[in-house]
């Protein structure tokens, strides 16, 4: 798989934010240095090779629906490979899996790897290198509601500019994709600027949650609402989070997510 790119210099998230019309984005991925094919094998590990759809269709066009559980793995500049987990759907689920998604692959591959969520004017994103945490962030609007780095000191400013800074910073691109699903199963939407030299790779997840349902009950006691990202920012108690920011947002609320 080979994309190409306008511009010589990586534009983290410009692309990819273009697809929510100036709207609120609501997003979950994963970025990782390897190529696709090292991402997507890893997948298959996990799920199983009958989940991958190869040489998935490809069109030039703006999508027209949300596509629950279907992931794409796309190259994401020069070295990085993009794993999109959701695009307008967003939940604790993702809060859960990412951050553990991408410390596996980054300690599995020896390289870094991101994970980014937003939702409703908030988010966060982790980073690390070689399965270990080096630098972690959440915003609320350009609010900075919580900043850690083995990297550097804490920007003045939060918000999705602080996460695109990074992903350029990277030498990421995420492109503009959007997985969908018609009658002859999955395939890619692709708008902008990007543009694919082959067929993409899809993973059909249909019916398997990305965190399996007996750990989220394992930790329910209660069947309260499901918490979005900006709640779970508002969480603040003063002390210092875990291992995972992501994951210590919806741990706040433990007990709490899931019916």
């Amino acid at each position: 798989m080979s994309t190409s790119f306008e511009a010589v210099a990586p534009r983290g998230l410009e692309l990819f934010l273009r697809l929510f019309g100036g709207g609120e984005p609501s997003f979950a991925l994963v970025a990782v240095e390897v190529a696709p094919g090292m991402a997507v094998a890893a997948f298959a590990d996990r799920f199983g090779p009958g989940r991958i759809v190869t040489a998935a269709r490809v069109r030039q066009a703006q999508a027209t629906a949300r596509a629950a559980q279907i992931v794409a793995v796309v190259p994401a500049g020069a070295r990085w490979s993009a794993v999109l987990h959701s695009i307008d759907q967003v939940g604790p689920d993702h809060l859960i899996a990412l951050p553990e998604e991408a410390r596996d692959l980054s300690e599995t591959s020896g390289r870094r790897a991101l994970a980014i969520c937003a939702d409703a004017g908030a988010g966060a994103f982790e980073l690390y290198e070689a399965g270990e945490l080096v630098e972690r962030s959440g915003w609320r609007g350009s609010e900075l509601t919580h900043f850690e780095s083995l990297r550097r000191e804490a920007p003045s400013a939060g918000g999705l500019e602080l996460a695109g800074a990074l992903c350029c910073e990277l030498g990421l691109e995420v492109p503009a994709v959007r997985p969908q699903r018609d009658d002859d199963g999955p395939w890619l939407a692709v708008s902008g600027e990007t543009t694919f030299g082959e067929d993409a790779t899809l993973l059909d997840l249909g019916g398997s949650p990305l965190v399996a349902d007996a750990t989220i009950r394992e930790a329910s006691n209660d069947a309260l609402p499901r918490p979005t990202i900006e709640s779970a920012v508002d969480q603040d108690d003063g002390a210092r989070p875990g291992p995972s920011f992501l994951r210590g947002m919806l741990l706040k609320l433990v007990g709490r997510v899931f019916d």
